[in-house]
């Protein structure tokens, strides 16, 4: 038996949210399968990876579109969509929609822009008409992204454009992008498409994309995949609390320096272009990870791993007092930097700690360092 097919039994689904950014709650959720945990295939690029080395990647996208359904009749809130990746599979799609509990009505096909098939228009037409036909939405993905999808957008009319994460990542900032972004939303409502911005970062990303009438998100901050028994925590006020508190924390955020922010959860909201230069970690990286996973973790001068009971951030919070204290970190390449921390909590107009800010120096390494 191959690799692949003895990990299809143990195949599970999270899901990540696409929020309706006017009423902030979500609109939809998007599959993402993966293999088991505690394997080398616990992530979806890597079982991905493991159906092309074997040659089997359109077995792989069968099980994996059926295990996304499977899950999705078991675990998704009522009247929410399900959006689910395949560009290879239409006539398998085709074929299940009468066979599904789940509707076909309520499930977005995503096809990315740079899958070969937009190099087929005359496939991709007759695959789209498969799908329609079936019943199901069909979204351009990581639209923007290549030079095919333009011509496509225009003949293929999709329901749905999912703005490429590279455009949105600091569009806030970046002229050029915000003219970009702006054209394909004008020319998506023209031509009757709704329009979902991917990979939201940042509260100022979002801002911008709220400014350009782009009504669809999706990005860490709005929320990372999540298993089934995390989904009710996106009740109506999530975003907003989740936002005014990300607002602040990032306000709190030093001008200059390495600093970032962290809400209650220890969930990093913010992150500065000082973060980035000491740590190596990009914001996407980090932005809506719990720290302690994020590879940011802190050792002291004896090795210790700081991040549980001993986290000046943990200490911050709970005592609502500063801490200092000299740690090593671990950089996006891997090597540790010792570095001199201070922590501040940052609390509401109540005097509720909603979180912590650690602005960080590089420091010398301790004679005693075992790390």
């Amino acid at each position: 038996m191959r690799m692949l097919e003895s990990l299809y039994a143990q195949l599970s689904v999270s899901w990540q949210p696409v929020m309706d950014l006017n009423l902030g709650t979500p609109w939809g959720y998007e599959a993402v399968v993966c293999g088991p945990s505690d394997t080398a295939y616990g992530s979806a690029d890597a079982m991905v990876a493991l159906a092309r080395g074997e040659g089997r990647r359109e077995d792989y996208e069968a099980h994996r579109l059926m295990a996304s359904f499977q899950a999705a009749v078991r675990e998704l809130p009522e009247k929410t969509m399900l959006l689910l990746r395949s560009d290879t599979d239409f006539r398998h799609l085709a074929d299940l929609a009468s066979r599904l509990e789940w509707p076909s009505s309520r499930t977005v096909i995503e096809i990315s822009e740079g899958s070969s098939v937009f190099e087929q228009p005359d496939a991709l037409q007759a695959g789209l008409a498969l799908l329609r036909q079936a019943g199901y939405h069909v979204a351009f993905a990581d639209f923007g992204s290549g030079f095919q999808g333009a011509r496509a957008l225009i003949d293929c009319r999709p329901d749905i454009v999912k703005i490429d994460r590279q455009l949105v990542h600091g569009i806030d900032r970046d002229p050029w992008r915000q003219e970009m972004v702006a054209s394909m939303v004008q020319t998506a409502s023209d031509l009757g498409a709704a329009v979902v911005a991917d990979g939201i970062d940042t509260v100022a990303e979002l801002h911008e994309i709220v400014r350009q009438k782009i009504s669809l998100g999706e990005g860490p901050l709005l929320g990372r995949p999540v298993a089934a028994s995390m989904i009710a925590k996106f009740t109506e006020g999530w975003l907003q609390s989740r936002l005014d508190a990300s607002d602040q924390l990032a306000a709190a955020l030093p001008k200059t320096g390495a600093a970032y922010a962290v809400d209650r959860s220890r969930h990093i909201v913010a992150w500065n272009e000082g973060a980035v230069s000491v740590s190596g970690y990009q914001p996407g990286a980090v932005i809506g990870v719990t720290c302690w996973l994020s590879g940011l973790d802190h050792k002291d001068a004896a090795g210790t791993r700081l991040c549980f009971g001993q986290c000046p951030l943990v200490r911050a919070m709970q005592t609502g007092k500063p801490q200092s204290e000299l740690v090593s970190l671990r950089t996006a390449g891997g090597a540790r930097k010792w570095v001199r921390t201070e922590v501040t909590p940052v609390t509401d107009e109540s005097g509720r700690v909603i979180g912590a800010v650690e602005s960080f120096v590089r420091a010398h390494k301790p004679e005693t360092d075992k790390a």
